[in-house]
């Protein structure tokens, strides 16, 4: 486990520079991953901060009904869980996808939101020599492999992760900040 903190820091002081998470947080109760951010979005109120969430969800998610796990307007929450792909070279051959899940919590109050993107799980896809492939937290990840098939592995799928996390930021901040012209046909 310090191999992976260690890991983390050194990464996040030189990949992350001039990307929106400068920190990578390990959360002192489960001891996982989470990236998370508060921003401040002036004279916007809570119930409309709530909308451009849903509406981003919505927009970015094929179903929002199938990805949002909790939605409470009066508390200002949206969660969900989603993946995406990506890649990373295991090899000389074809670069594969690898499923990257995990969860996005978005919280809104008067003037500000937080994200949280945390509960991050790799998995590869189905081959011919694994059917059924196990599906590792990030952490569970990191740690399993033989040394062999650490070092610049280990910096990849970090850098995927967050390539996925500042993807998810900037998207969330572009809705969250866009001044909403009134709609009069």
């Amino acid at each position: 486990m310090k191999k992976i903190i260690v890991a983390l820091l050194l990464i996040s002081a030189n990949v992350l520079s001039a990307q929106t998470f400068t920190k990578i947080n390990i959360d002192s109760v489960t001891g996982l991953v989470i990236f998370d951010e508060v921003v401040k979005v002036d004279s916007i109120t809570q119930l409309e901060l709530y909308s451009r969430g849903r509406q981003w969800f919505a927009v970015n998610f094929n179903s929002a009904k199938s990805v949002l796990e909790m939605e409470d307007k009066e508390l200002g929450k949206l969660i969900g869980n989603a993946f995406q792909d990506i890649y990373f070279t295991k090899s000389f051959l074809a670069d594969p996808p690898t499923k990257c899940y995990y969860t996005i919590s978005l919280f809104v109050k008067d003037g500000k939101y937080k994200l949280v993107v945390s509960n991050f799980k790799i998995q590869a896809y189905p081959s011919q020599y694994d059917l059924n492939p196990k599906k590792y937290s990030l952490e569970q990840y990191l740690t399993s492999k033989p040394d062999e098939d650490k070092g610049n592995q280990e910096i990849k799928v970090i850098a995927q992760i967050l390539k996925v996390t500042n993807s998810i930021s900037e998207s969330i901040k572009s809705v969250m900040k866009t001044t909403v012209k009134k709609d009069d046909w």
